[in-house]
């Protein structure tokens, strides 16, 4: 850690809203890894908690009055968030802290996280996360030290190691410096601590703060500090913020754009549009981070240029804003654009999932010999047709809405070709898309053709299936008559009959009989026709034989 209490030759450095400043920040030795600080015996969370709270209580009760507010800026770009909780701890125990600035590298994503992370430990005091180029808000910069893009430095001749100073005050305050055996057995201010002061009247009697501080100057309203004369901007400032810019562009303009030509597809079904989506969120959320930072640029640039700064440096500027706006915008747009063709695609590959769903199970209930009535019901044939009817209905409006979406899908793809300034990998990846649509419309017609044939079939089973209905009921009938005739040429045997009425009788039964034969012939030729088991056929016709022999017997014996 590295703690420091900055003072300028005019007055103490300040915040915008007259605290005093205490900035808190990471120092590493040249030769330290940052991976490795975590297995730093002497970097533990309470370490650092009783460390962070003894220093803020020695700057408040020995450097500050009592009554003078302090706000703690902390450089959290390269220090774990847990660390940056027990800082921020240790500044609630503090009264004077009535405002902590953290300095994040993150996303605004994962600020927001942080945010809502704070939110939950419930501090008494004002909480701000921000961005180095967003610090100008809170923070005159140009007092602030080199490592946050300021200029304010202190030479070896006007400062000194404030170690032997902190050390001997917290010897006696044992009162909240208990552990300084535990600090010194780790030697983190000679390995990792350096706290320095600007060179001032130093007391070491106890009774009195050990440090003279002027009074503070008034607060800085925001109409007074632009109607007073503007410090110039640190150089070191200027090319940190035209780094970033640098950077951004740079990504937009190589890693960003081959994201998006990675994903600038169709797809080829459903899963792998899933995918698509999945990816393109990804992208999404990383292009609307990108469009943040790049609006937090151009406002800081505006700022920077508002400053005492060289006209060509204020035009190098201008032209880095305006070119990082131009991609940055262009990028984010084609990214949305991507986003609304991905969702198109989504939706026309689920409606092609449904469609082959439907038809499967169409051709699944629909097949020629599978029959869900009985024989003897002819209504319930009725009602299959109409079944049959509702599902190929279905299955065309679905058709057609696969026809309208592939449509629309293509008709985009060639919008976009035309409007868009592709290269030629691009414009063959909108070739492929455009082929991949058609594909599947030209499967979904032919399985349309499919379903039109298979309609046909079924509706052609289903009249075979009236027929036979009729034809086993017509035949049952017919046995009725040939019975019927036989029967009452039985009865009238007692009575002599005639030649005539003997011939009409035969001629009645023949045909009777004749007609009979005919239907147990259709009817079995339909069964088989239709896979159906032919015995039931078969009996009818060994019943009408059977009555008719009987009849043929009687009317020889009456001739």
């Amino acid at each position: 850690m590295h703690l420091i209490k900055q003072k300028q030759k005019n007055g103490t450095l300040r915040s915008k809203k007259g605290h005093s400043l205490v900035v808190i920040g990471s120092v590493l030795p040249s030769n330290v890894d940052l991976s490795s600080l975590q297995a730093v015996e002497g970097c533990s969370s309470e370490t650092l908690y009783y460390l962070s709270y003894s220093v803020l209580r020695f700057i408040a009760d020995s450097v500050f009055d009592q009554r003078k507010t302090i706000c703690v800026v902390v450089d959290a770009q390269q220090i774990l968030f847990k660390n940056v909780i027990m800082i921020l701890k240790a500044c609630q125990n503090v009264p004077q802290v009535v405002h902590a600035i953290v300095i994040t590298s993150g996303t605004p994503a994962e600020r927001q996280k942080m945010t809502y992370d704070l939110n939950e430990d419930q501090f008494a005091y004002k909480i701000s996360l921000t961005s180095v180029f967003k610090l100008y808000k809170h923070i005159e910069l140009s007092v602030l030290p080199d490592n946050l893009g300021g200029r304010f430095s202190l030479s070896d001749k006007e400062s000194k190691d404030f170690h032997p100073i902190f050390s001997a005050w917290l010897n006696h305050n044992t009162a909240w410096g208990e552990n300084i055996a535990f600090f010194n057995q780790f030697s983190v201010f000679v390995d990792r601590i350096v706290i320095r002061e600007t060179l001032s009247v130093v007391d070491f009697r106890f009774d009195k703060p050990l440090i003279t501080i002027p009074e503070p100057l008034k607060t800085i309203s925001e109409n007074d500090r632009c109607l007073s004369p503007m410090s110039p901007v640190p150089d070191q400032m200027i090319r940190s913020h035209m780094e970033a810019m640098t950077e951004l562009l740079d990504w937009v303009k190589g890693s960003g754009n081959k994201w998006f030509n990675a994903l600038n597809d169709v797809g080829e079904s459903l899963d792998e549009v899933k995918v698509l989506e999945k990816e393109h969120n990804l992208l999404y959320n990383k292009s609307h981070e990108t469009l943040e930072e790049m609006e937090a640029f151009s406002k800081f640039t505006d700022f920077l240029i508002e400053n005492p700064i060289e006209p060509n440096v204020a035009k190098d500027l201008r032209s880095l804003r305006d070119e990082m706006k131009r991609h940055t915008e262009m990028h984010f747009r084609c990214v949305e654009a991507q986003g609304d063709l991905i969702a198109k695609s989504l939706h026309f590959y689920t409606l092609v999932n449904d469609f082959s769903r439907k038809f499967d199970a169409f051709l699944k209930s629909s097949a020629p010999s599978t029959f869900s009535f009985s024989l003897s019901n002819e209504a319930e044939v009725d009602v299959e047709k109409e079944a049959l009817k509702r599902k190929t209905d279905e299955i065309e409006k679905h058709a057609a809405l696969i026809a309208q979406d592939g449509a629309l899908l293509i008709s985009e793809i060639l919008t976009r070709k035309q409007t868009e300034s592709v290269d030629a990998e691009l414009a063959k990846c909108y070739a492929i898309g455009i082929a991949r649509i058609e594909e599947q419309l030209a499967r979904t017609r032919d399985s349309q053709r499919r379903c039109d044939d298979m309609v046909d079939l079924r509706l052609l089973k289903l009249n075979q299936m009236t027929q036979l209905i009729v034809c086993v009921r017509d035949a049952e009938q017919v046995i009725q008559w040939l019975e019927e005739i036989y029967a009452n040429m039985l009865i009238n045997s007692g009575v002599s009959l005639t030649r005539i009425q003997l011939g009409k009788s035969e001629e009645i039964g023949k045909s009777t009989y004749a007609y009979g034969r005919e239907l147990c012939q259709v009817a079995l030729l339909l069964s088989r026709s239709l896979r159906l088991p032919t015995h039931e056929q078969l009996r009818y016709s060994n019943r009408l034989d059977e009555v008719w022999r009987r009849f043929d017997d009687a009317l020889w014996k009456l001739k």
